[in-house]
């Protein structure tokens, strides 16, 4: 039973790892949204039920919650409602061949509505939908892969006053499908650029600065606990050849008492055990941008869901989280920023955040860079900017802040700069004090970022690779996305596979070698700039010959069935083809990394299998003979080859009526005898040289047949 729980474990592994990324679409036109989802069309309105939320005055919240000369809070857009609503709530349409759940929640004057989930059920075929009235923005589809029934599950936010949300099922799993809403969060300030301004009109947008495209793609909107409020981050790399989603973001960020303002714990400098929990609801919004320079067009980006605390500093503000979801690896364009902590004077700084939730911002300080104290011009744990071009606002906090050399050297705690004051200097966490923090591993970066105590100063920012998983010798195209058309690129691979394409191509082919594990990177070269090409770890090859073979019971026994295991080594297995052979007819079923095996008759067998992928079949393997024998019950024959003389004992003399019979390998019968007590040697001089087989007959506990084994006549 070991072996299964083994297997199980893996595949339970595999699914946790892949959790945590939802996609959310913006389309510029009306109807976007049910062109490519039909079954979320609204055809009758009036027929799906509706919740109207408390009426909130937004002018009189955003005056309450207006951030004075000095921005050192998470910008709260929102006001969260208690509620309990369910599935009851809704209705459900069905048709032939599935069933659509509806339910309308209404706020009026809302800039956007999102919601906190206690419970989510979706059966494997289900799915969630949460998207806008007119059609322009959808989030999901959220499937199985989310379900839980303790914590919460805090929504994307979604623009305007009404959301809508769809489930779309098989009929016959209506009934086991839950979901339970305890939060309705009314967004009284706004987030989405397209409705009205959000941040200051001062602001750059990063995508007038092609040459920090690299960079940006690591900065993220976090959406903390509470669903209320906003921060920012970047994802940050680690020197570990596991590439680990660590976020780098503001310790103030997280020390917010569940989004509670009046808790005696918010903002007190002191994490609580459920702050640190808490991050595991945090919502990071990567890709959040223009589509071009010049545009309004918001471009369509990825959300993660969760994260666990690692480490949090409260003198030079720093946070550092790491994302639940290893899929950061596969997303397209994701980038790990490098870091420099010597502590040197950086002769120029650069800020990316997201200001007041908005769309991504830039801001530069062209001048040497000053280590103060915060709010200060003299002192140590804080660099400190004064803006030359955009500045930062509310919902900044946590972002990073690059030195010349376009690499990490603190997070944003806050400051005086906006597009209206004179006085634009911001104070960043200096990365080197975070460092070695207060000297633990829980208030200090190093550990976690140099798990091995490589020494280095510095490290190249990581840039994550597409392509296949399973490289075959006809070649696999493999992808560096967001890349500057100027850039550089230097590719590498390990021995088991060839690059095709030209040194420098993008996309790059590859092709394999030889079977085995293998990898893909290189570097790239941009703006003075050097950056790493995350390994991608890839399959080469057809499998290698299964490795095994073991049974799941030892010895196996006449009659019983026998499960074969082979070992699990191989990757990306498409199938396994299992044989036997046997003197005796004897029955094998195929499932996959087992064997299921049954002999009727005492005998060896011998069982091979080879695997299969995408691009072929392994060699075969062979096992060594098996013996097939009647547990609790044998016959010894001797001598074995024989001549004249075969001398048979039993193991039980308590069987009755014993009868021997002796079959040449054409199955005919040639000796027929009897037998008292355990012991009988008959004469075998007659019989003609070859393969002969003698089962023992006779009445043990209702068995008739009791053994069959094989000798040899010399």
């Amino acid at each position: 039973m070991k072996t299964i729980i083994f297997l199980i474990s893996i595949l339970l592994i595999s699914c946790s790892n892949i959790l945590g990324q939802i996609s959310t679409e913006i389309y510029s036109s009306k109807g976007g949204v049910f062109k490519k989802y039909p079954t979320l069309t609204i055809v009758n309105r009036s027929n799906i039920p509706q919740i109207e939320m408390p009426y909130v005055d937004n002018e009189e919240l955003t005056i309450k919650t207006k951030v004075n000369t000095v921005k050192n809070q998470p910008f709260r857009f929102g006001k969260s409602n208690e509620v309990s609503l369910s599935i009851k709530n809704g209705i459900w349409i069905k048709t032939d061949s599935k069933s659509i759940w509806s339910l309308i929640i209404h706020s009026k004057n809302a800039f956007s509505l999102n919601i906190i989930l206690s419970e989510l059920y979706l059966t494997e075929k289900s799915t969630l939908f949460l998207f806008d009235e007119d059609g322009t923005m959808v989030f999901g589809p959220v499937t199985s892969s989310f379900n839980f029934d303790k914590g919460n599950f805090i929504s994307e936010i979604i623009k305007g006053e009404s959301l809508v949300l769809r489930i779309i099922s098989p009929n016959e799993d209506v009934p086991k499908i839950k979901l339970s809403i305890k939060n309705v969060v009314h967004g009284f300030r706004n987030t989405f650029p397209a409705q009205t301004k959000t941040s200051g009109g001062c602001n750059n947008n990063i995508e007038c600065f092609t040459d920090w495209k690299i960079e940006s793609n690591a900065v993220s909107r976090v959406l903390l606990t509470g669903g209320v409020d906003l921060c920012s981050g970047s994802l940050i790399n680690n020197t570990s050849i596991v590439l680990h989603a660590y976020f780098l973001t503001a310790f103030h960020c997280i020390d917010i008492a569940g989004g509670d303002p009046n808790s005696e714990y918010f903002e007190d400098g002191t994490l609580q055990q459920f702050e640190k929990d808490d991050v595991n609801d945090m919502v990071f919004r990567f890709d959040y941008r223009y589509t071009t320079c010049e545009g309004t067009t918001v471009a369509s980006y990825q959300t993660f869901y969760g994260a666990t605390f690692r480490a949090a500093w409260l003198n030079t503000d720093f946070a550092l989280v790491e994302l639940n979801s290893s899929s950061i690896r596969n997303t397209p364009g994701i980038t790990l920023l490098g870091w420099d902590k010597t502590g040197n004077t950086p002769t120029s700084g650069v800020g990316i955040h997201h200001p007041s939730g908005d769309v991504m911002k830039i801001s530069f300080d062209v001048d040497n860079l000053s280590e103060t104290s915060w709010l200060s011009n003299s002192g140590t744990n804080f660099w400190r900017t004064d803006w030359d071009d955009g500045i930062t606002e509310p919902g900044s906090s946590g972002s990073p802040l690059f030195n010349q050399n376009k690499k990490v050297i603190g997070q944003l705690k806050g400051g005086f700069s906006s597009c209206e004051s004179e006085d634009k200097r911001d104070w960043y966490g200096c990365f080197y004090r975070s460092w070695t923090g207060g000297g633990t591993n829980s208030t200090r970066l190093s550990n976690w970022l140099d798990p091995g105590s490589s020494g280095g100063n510095t490290l190249n920012s990581l840039v994550t690779l597409t392509g296949a998983d399973v490289i075959c010798s006809s070649g696999e195209e493999f992808t560096l996305n967001d890349i500057p058309t100027s850039a550089t690129i230097s590719w590498d691979c390990s021995d088991q596979i060839t690059r095709v394409s030209d040194q420098g191509s993008n996309p790059c082919e590859f092709a394999s070698n030889y079977s085995g594990y293998g990898w893909i990177g290189g570097t790239i070269s941009y703006d003075g700039s050097t950056y790493s090409i995350v390994k991608k770890y890839v399959w080469s090859g057809v499998p290698l010959a299964p490795d095994f073979i073991y049974a799941m019971d030892y010895p196996p026994c006449v009659g019983e069935s026998q499960y074969f295991f082979d070992d699990p080594g191989n990757y990306m297995i498409i199938g396994y083809h299992w044989y036997i052979q046997s003197d005796y007819f004897s029955y094998i079923y195929n499932y996959q990394l087992m064997a299921y095996v049954d002999s009727p008759y005492s005998q060896y067998i011998t069982l091979s299998v080879n695997a299969e992928n995408q691009c072929g079949f392994s060699d075969m393997y062979y096992s060594d003979p098996i013996l097939i024998e009647y547990c609790g019950f044998k016959m010894v024959l001797s001598p074995n080859p024989a001549t004249d003389q075969l001398k048979i004992e039993l193991s039980d003399n308590s069987i009755e009526n014993v009868q021997l019979e002796i079959f040449n390998s054409q199955g005919v019968k040639v000796i027929s005898t009897s037998m008292s007590g355990n012991e009988k040697t008959i004469d075998i001089s007659k019989l003609q040289k070859g393969v002969y087989y003698i089962s023992v007959f006779g009445n043990n506990k209702g068995k008739g047949k009791i053994n069959t084994e094989r000798f040899i006549k010399d």
